[in-house]
């Protein structure tokens, strides 16, 4: 309900919405990248991920959605 993180870089956006949303209940996190995302942008992405959270799975799949450049899930 609340906007958490917001910014021009959406990889720092999706970095510091990580870290207030990861905690010890969490053990997956999902990322489907859109359109706006390269694959390679996604990879870096992913990488910076489990490596801050190395206790959590992380998932990316491709959503191809136009609108949002990434939809994030954490289980």
């Amino acid at each position: 309900k609340d906007i958490v993180a917001s910014g021009q870089d959406s990889d720092a956006v999706v970095m510091e919405l990580a870290k207030k949303a990861v905690n010890d209940e969490i053990t997956s996190v999902l990322l489907i990248w859109g359109e706006g995302a390269s694959e390679e942008e996604v990879n870096e992405l992913s990488a910076n991920l489990e490596a801050e959270y190395p206790d959590c799975e992380i998932n990316v799949i491709p959503g191809g959605q136009p609108v949002y450049r990434y939809i994030i899930s954490f289980e």
